[in-house]
């Protein structure tokens, strides 16, 4: 009897981010960003990233692993969730502009684990993260592995948040982390496994102790650890620099 419900309830027949998938499948650009900023009137930034946009990334990640999304309308989805990105970071400032700390000693990266998917959710925390203060927080484009490792040194990173979307980056997540950690032994790393079911301590028991030092499942997670683990990034440059000798000439 349950369809009894579906017809006679008030709540919709579909979550919003099935909602925007579909306008996404139909090709339908204009719907898709009318999802959002319906979403947005109530909701926070974060809160429709973390509850509409990842799950909706997810969804299109599942199909595509399935044969079931073409690569037309994969790169379709992934365009256009881009420049919605882009378009909501320009458009919406920070919640609470009055209490940004500036992090910029420990700039942050997020670098992709495996594909596409990973990449917009890295641009997503980044955004969120210049928005808390970290002004240098960037995002990677997915690469070569050995590419991705250049740019975080070149970039002389504090911390790197290694952005994957399970199921299926979980595994080149842990290798990405583990390549961070041998190149990089001074480097605080994030992994976020984003909307992974059983928590934070099953993400833990996925990753591994070794490599990582915290790992998430959502945004808001992700930013707190990361503001955690910059102050400590920061602390240390700091008594480093207060620590070395001024030599007179």
């Amino acid at each position: 009897m349950g369809f009894l419900e579906v017809l006679l309830g008030d709540e919709p027949v579909l979550r919003p981010e099935e909602i925007y998938y579909q306008r996404l499948l139909a090709m339908d650009q204009d719907e898709a960003r009318n999802v959002a900023d319906r979403y947005l009137e109530e909701r926070t930034l974060n809160h429709f990233y973390e509850s509409v946009l990842i799950p909706a990334l997810r969804l299109a990640e599942e199909d595509r692993h399935s044969d079931i999304l073409g690569d037309r309308a994969s790169e379709f989805i992934s365009q256009t969730t881009r420049e919605l990105i882009d378009d909501l970071g320009q458009r919406i400032p920070s919640e609470e502009p009055s209490s940004k700390i500036t992090f910029d000693p420990a700039n942050v990266v997020c670098v992709p684990a495996r594909d596409e998917a990973d990449e917009l959710v890295g641009m997503m925390l980044a955004q969120l993260l210049r928005q808390n203060g970290f002004n240098q927080a960037g995002a990677l484009a997915i690469g070569s592995v050995e590419e991705m490792l250049e740019q975080v040194g070149r970039r002389d990173a504090g911390v790197v948040c290694v952005s994957a979307l399970p199921p299926f980056a979980v595994g080149q997540a842990r290798s990405l982390c583990k390549q961070l950690r041998a190149r990089f032994p001074q480097l605080a790393i994030v992994v976020g496994l984003w909307g992974f079911a059983g928590g934070v301590p099953k993400a833990q028991e996925r990753v591994g102790p070794s490599c990582t030092d915290a790992v998430c499942t959502n945004l808001s997670e992700a930013i707190v650890e990361i503001q955690r683990l910059a102050a400590n990034c920061s602390s240390e440059r700091a008594e480093h620099t207060e620590g070395t000798p001024v030599i007179s000439r």
